[in-house]
């Protein structure tokens, strides 16, 4: 046989091709569960002097490894917006488990020099200290009966919400800023909330490789690249209603609405009450209270200033947003009543940047 057609006898046909993977590649945004192991094989196939030859199979496996990382986003897009005095006010964030397994994790509130709606410092004069609860039933609101200070593993690719719960100071100024930031650790599962990660780059987590992949906070100081930690900042704000009263002749009983009318015995008179709410948050329970008894008038038992006319008789004596209410008990939201010498309106919401006004009337004795 000559050198050439030993060649051609000798000369082999490879045909490379993978065998699937032993466990299939996760779809969840955290990756392939740490652990899994993944197994890949190569088949070669050959033909030599025109005999096919048996094919030749090699495999290699590796061990995905642990990639820290989750994320802390406050629940609301501006300032919440709190009363002075206010008990049980709460801050929400949500913290999501995005590492491939199974971690518990440390919560860390402190207060933030800067707050996340516009740059401006932090100026509570009393800075409140808060707590942080997590949600049990997750319904997004804080329930003191319900909601726990301890905190559990979360799920990979799972979330939960998270409150930091205190009380206001009656004292502060309306418009008065102060932020927070809550920070979570991840930490090994099984081994509690804490301040500070048990977790490695440098030692295997239940004997894979470890590698933090969470990005910094430039926002939160101790919250820096690949750590093991995720922050987010949230703020109160205090928000008192502005309210003003104003009172206009009606009418006299010489001059009738007309021009020169006066604020004569016999003259009514308009009280306004006007509430504006200038928050991002609507304000609820909303009330008013005006005693009349001690004074020189007597309420006026049928509202008429012309815008709106209520009607003689109708014993609909107080306006609110131009709509005309008795003034007995009305049983629903709002309820206006003129009882015992007071003008009583409750139940009001008034929606963020809003206006209520509330009008009513009185003869001058």
């Amino acid at each position: 046989m000559n050198a050439s057609r030993f060649k051609k006898l000798m000369t082999a046909l490879l045909v490379v091709a993978a065998i699937a993977v032993t466990v299939p590649a996760s779809l969840w945004a955290a990756g392939t569960i740490a652990g899994t192991g993944i197994t890949n094989s190569v088949s070669v196939g050959y033909t030599i002097g025109g005999v096919p030859g048996s094919a030749i199979v090699s495999s290699a496996t590796f061990t995905v490894g642990v990639r820290v990382n989750m994320t802390v986003a406050r629940a609301n897009a501006g300032f919440v917006d709190v009363a002075g005095g206010a008990t049980g006010a709460y801050l929400t964030f949500v913290v999501s488990n995005v590492t491939n397994t199974r971690l518990d994790f440390g919560l860390v509130s402190a207060t933030s020099t800067t707050e996340p709606f516009g740059g401006a410092a932090s100026n509570f004069v009393s800075v409140p200290i808060l707590t942080a609860y997590v949600d049990v039933n997750g319904n997004g609101i804080y329930e003191p009966l319900t909601d726990i200070t301890t905190f559990s593993a979360i799920n990979t690719d799972a979330s939960v919400t998270v409150f930091l719960v205190g009380n206001i100071p009656a004292s502060e100024a309306n418009g008065a800023i102060q932020a927070y930031s809550l920070t979570a650790v991840a930490r090994q599962f099984g081994s509690g909330a804490g301040a500070v990660t048990n977790l490695s780059e440098a030692v295997p987590y239940n004997g894979v490789d470890v590698v933090f992949g969470d990005p910094d906070n430039s926002t939160v100081p101790t919250d820096l690249n690949r750590d093991a930690r995720s922050s987010d900042r949230n703020a109160f704000r205090i928000l008192s209603l502005t309210v003003s009263k104003t009172s206009a002749v009606y009418s006299d009983p010489f001059n009738g609405t007309g021009a020169g009318k006066k604020a004569i015995p016999g003259a009514v008179i308009t009280y306004t009450v006007t509430i504006t709410n200038p928050g991002s948050s609507a304000a609820t329970s909303v009330s008013i209270s005006d005693a009349l008894g001690a004074l020189p008038v007597t309420f006026a038992q049928d509202f008429n200033d012309g815008a709106p006319n209520c009607g003689v008789g109708s014993l609909r004596g107080i306006v609110i947003n131009g709509a005309c209410f008795t003034n007995g008990a009305d049983g629903g939201t709002p309820d206006a009543s003129f009882a015992a010498g007071t003008v009583s309106v409750s139940g009001m919401t008034i929606g963020a940047g809003t206006t209520t006004t509330i009008k009513y009337q009185i003869t001058v004795n």
